[in-house]
């Protein structure tokens, strides 16, 4: 199953795309293009994601010991 984020960038770019650190930076407007293209897609009123730094600190493992690859390509 694809996550909706790579679903989202694959339609905003119209292709796969391996650099995501825009759509990351939850201040860009990339990544305010892909919450509102996943948000339209679940055909919700708004949606909200965790900071992917707030998910690791609420994790409580250091981010060297967490798979984020779904996340941060790498």
């Amino acid at each position: 199953m694809e996550l909706a984020f790579r679903r989202a960038i694959k339609n905003i770019e119209g292709k796969d795309n391996e650099k995501i650190d825009e759509y990351l930076d939850h201040l860009s407007d990339k990544y305010r293009d892909m919450v509102e293209w996943i948000r339209k897609d679940l055909n919700v009123t708004s949606l909200r994601y965790l900071y992917i730094e707030d998910m690791i600190e609420a994790i409580g493992l250091p981010e060297n010991q967490l798979c984020l690859y779904c996340w941060q390509g790498s």
